[in-house]
């Protein structure tokens, strides 16, 4: 059975590198879309793509500005590759209209890679099929969902919530809000949590091939095994929820 698991995690994670990897290789036709929406400092920003990666940073002003640099395998395909802005106040909703046609399910080959700098309390939401996401010094509560690819959070503030089937998960906390769900799960990668020392609340962490470590001084509550745990660190405090399946778990101090 653990060698079936990890076999089917290999296949998994060949294809969404090719799938990523080999579309950059015949990309010749580009374009880059830069357009800025206001944005409220507690508004809900969406993205939602199919090939690309995903950067988000925290910004000063009162808007959200959006950098899509797309890229395609012909003029024509470029031209029928959409990004598509609607909203704009307290709630701003990106995504990525891709063509389609007897090329298969991501149709013409064609990406787009976005950079976006919003205000630092906002909400985000962000799914990605083939692409990595990175989320910098945001407060508000994150959300990221990614298929084939990795998710790095820096910095956060608020709740988190990341899952990725094929990548790892890197989550660090400036600091940890006094209560929430924090979940992390992904099916082939490792999951590394950093929290600052004052950082309260309950944790469990499983992982099916891998192992647990942890350099907080966390009260354990039952056994601590090296592939399940259960503890509490300090009073009170949100709530931890991290799984993998094909991947280790690390939880730190910053």
């Amino acid at each position: 059975m653990r060698q079936r698991i990890l076999l089917v995690g290999t296949i998994l994670s060949a294809t969404g590198l090719s799938a990523c990897g080999f579309v950059d290789t015949a990309l010749t036709a580009r374009r880059t879309q830069i357009e800025t929406r206001v944005l409220e400092p507690a508004g809900t920003f969406q993205l939602k793509n199919a090939n690309g990666s995903v950067e988000i940073q925290a910004g000063a002003e009162r808007q959200v500005r959006i950098e899509a640099e797309k890229a395609a395998s012909s003029e024509q395909a470029l031209n029928a590759l959409e990004v598509v802005i609607a909203g704009q106040g307290d709630h701003v909703e990106v995504f990525t209209r891709a063509p389609h046609g007897p090329w298969g399910i991501f149709g013409p080959q064609a990406r787009v890679n976005y950079r976006i700098t919003l205000p630092a309390s906002a909400r985000i939401d962000v799914e990605d099929t083939n692409g990595s996401v990175r989320v910098s010094g945001v407060s508000g509560s994150v959300r990221v969902r990614s298929v084939n690819g990795s998710v790095h959070v820096e910095d956060a503030a608020g709740e988190v919530a990341a899952h990725s089937v094929n990548g790892s998960i890197h989550v660090s906390y400036s600091t940890v809000p006094p209560q929430g769900l924090h979940r992390f799960e992904t099916t082939n990668g490792s999951v590394a949590v950093r929290l600052p020392g004052n950082a309260s609340g309950s944790f469990e962490a499983d992982t099916v091939n891998g192992g647990i470590s942890t350099d907080l001084p966390l009260a354990v509550q039952g056994h601590f095994g090296t592939k399940h745990l259960r503890g509490q660190l300090g009073q009170g405090g949100g709530r931890f929820e991290i799984k993998t399946v094909n991947g280790s778990v690390a939880i730190k101090k910053s």
